[in-house]
């Protein structure tokens, strides 16, 4: 998942004391020929799990005022970039360590599944892989603490945070599927401290440069007589499929109220 958070499209924030803006150019991006070509998404999805791994979503405040204010978008953008980093790098140490599981026929030697071709017979050597895989694992939940920063950046700076499964871990996970059911989000915010959950949202699909734009709306269950639109763009990675993009809040008649940023990540089956 190489460049995850980096890749995604901050919405310029107005900085009320110089009326200086974020421009899209300040925020490294992924290549664009990273991302799927028109047609060809639903098809590489198939490759993917349907349950989202990761998703972080938040809307920005209205304005921003201060160099406090200032270096808090600096922070949020930097977390970003280290949380991409590390999660790519996380990915990458466990597909390797998959790799030298199968290798070493660790599946026969450990837990007694075997084909009857087996050679090898290094026990310790699997041992010593599923105890660095263990480990490994474990690391993960470290690196995931790099959203709860950028959290707290952006509730700070006045900003709205969108709750998804990682502030509700115990919640069955959000899941998406090109074709149906579409996008069920069983995590999407919270009101009075308990979960709020999103049936299935099928895409709307267009296309922007010639890629693929999956459009996503539906009311809001926060503030009465508004709906949630998400906007974004699936790219294919080494590990993983993000879909990143922008979220929108709409009055109801499709006046922008506030607008902020989503991305979520899908990991290869």
């Amino acid at each position: 998942m190489s460049k995850i958070l980096s890749a995604l499209v901050f919405t310029a924030v107005t900085l009320s004391t110089s009326c200086t803006k974020i421009k899209n150019e300040d925020i490294p991006s992924r290549r664009v020929t990273s991302a799927l070509v028109s047609g060809s998404s639903q098809t590489l999805l198939a490759g993917y799990s349907p349950q989202i791994d990761l998703m972080v979503a938040f809307l920005w405040p209205v304005s921003v005022s201060g160099p406090s204010g200032h270096q808090a978008l600096v922070d949020i953008i930097t977390t970003s970039r280290t949380l991409q980093s590390q999660k790519s790098e996380f990915l990458k140490k466990r597909a390797a360590l998959k790799i030298e599981y199968v290798a070493s026929e660790c599946a026969c030697l450990l837990d007694g599944i075997c084909s009857g071709a087996e050679q090898k017979t290094d026990l310790d050597l699997c041992v010593d892989i599923e105890d660095r895989t263990a480990a490994h694992d474990r690391s993960l939940a470290q690196i995931y603490t790099l959203a709860s920063t950028i959290q707290t950046r952006v509730t700070e700076i006045g900003g709205t945070w969108i709750e998804t499964n990682q502030d509700f871990p115990g919640a069955p996970r959000s899941q998406f599927n090109p074709l149906r059911p579409g996008l069920t989000l069983n995590v999407f915010g919270k009101s009075d401290g308990v979960a709020l959950s999103y049936e299935p949202i099928l895409p709307i699909i267009t296309q922007q440069s010639g890629f693929e734009l999956y459009r996503f709306e539906f009311a809001s269950k926060v503030l009465p007589q508004s709906k949630f639109k998400i906007m974004v763009t699936p790219i294919q990675d080494e590990h993983s499929l993000l879909l990143q993009g922008e979220l929108f809040l709409l009055d109801q008649n499709d006046q922008i109220l506030r607008q902020g940023f989503i991305y979520w990540e899908q990991l290869k089956n």
